[in-house]
C-alpha cells in the first residue's frame, strides 16, 4: 500500500459534499481523458496533462509539473515509444508545460485539480497504467498527496455521468470506477 498524507476518498464529487476547493483545502480529481475526431476516426490523442484551478499557487503549479514529469517517466520507462508504435516518447500536453488553468483549458470544475494521465483511446498508455497501478498511485502520493489539505477523489457522478470509459484487464470501466476500484485501493492513509 502507498503511504499518502492527503485524504483519499471513495466517493465521487457528486456523491458527497466536499465543499469548495480552495488553497489549503484542494480537491484532486483522478480523471482520464477521451477524445474522438469525427473527421479522422483513426486519430489517437496522446499525453499527460493536469487542469489546474485559475488561482493555483506557485507551489501547486510546481506539484502539477512534477506529477506530469513523473507520469511521462512512467510511460517512457515502460516502453511507450515501442508499444504505441509511434517510436516517440510519451508527450506532455499543453505546449510541453503539462498544465492549464480551468479558464485556459475551457473545462474542468473551478478550484479542482483534474489529473489526466492518459487518453482512453491510447491503448499503449492504458496498458502501461493498467500494469503499473501501484507505481501510478505512488506518483499521485508523491505529488498531490503531499499537498497540504488535499482531498483526492474519484471523478464525475455515480450512476450518471461517470466520464470516459476504457478497457482495464478486459473490463470496460468509467473514470469513476477506474479511480475507485483500481487506484484508491492502492493507498494507505
Amino acid at each position: 500500500m502507498v503511504e499518502i498524507k492527503a485524504t483519499v476518498h471513495t466517493q465521487s464529487r457528486t456523491e458527497a459534499s466536499y465543499g469548495k476547493s480552495t488553497v489549503g483545502n484542494r480537491i484532486v480529481s483522478m480523471d482520464f481523458n477521451a477524445y474522438t475526431d469525427k473527421n479522422n476516426p483513426n486519430y489517437v490523442a496522446r499525453g499527460v496533462e493536469v487542469v489546474i484551478p485559475n488561482n493555483a499557487t506557485d507551489e501547486e503549479k510546481r506539484i502539477a509539473s512534477s506529477y506530469v514529469k513523473k507520469v511521462k517517466e512512467l510511460m517512457d520507462s515502460n516502453g511507450y515509444a515501442e508499444k504505441s508504435g509511434t517510436g516517440k516518447d510519451y508527450p506532455i500536453r499543453q505546449n510541453g508545460i503539462g498544465y492549464a488553468s480551468t479558464s485556459e483549458y475551457g473545462r474542468g470544475k473551478e478550484g479542482f485539480f483534474h489529473l489526466e494521465p492518459f487518453f482512453a483511446q491510447d491503448k499503449a498508455a492504458v496498458e502501461i497504467i493498467n500494469n503499473n497501478k501501484y507505481k501510478y498511485a505512488e506518483i499521485i502520493a508523491s505529488t498531490f498527496g503531499q499537498l497540504k489539505g488535499a482531498r483526492i477523489i474519484p471523478p464525475h457522478e455515480e450512476g450518471g455521468n461517470e466520464g470516459a470509459t476504457a478497457m482495464f484487464n478486459g473490463k470496460k470501466m468509467s473514470e469513476t470506477d477506474f479511480a475507485r476500484e483500481e487506484i484508491v485501493q492502492q493507498f494507505k492513509e
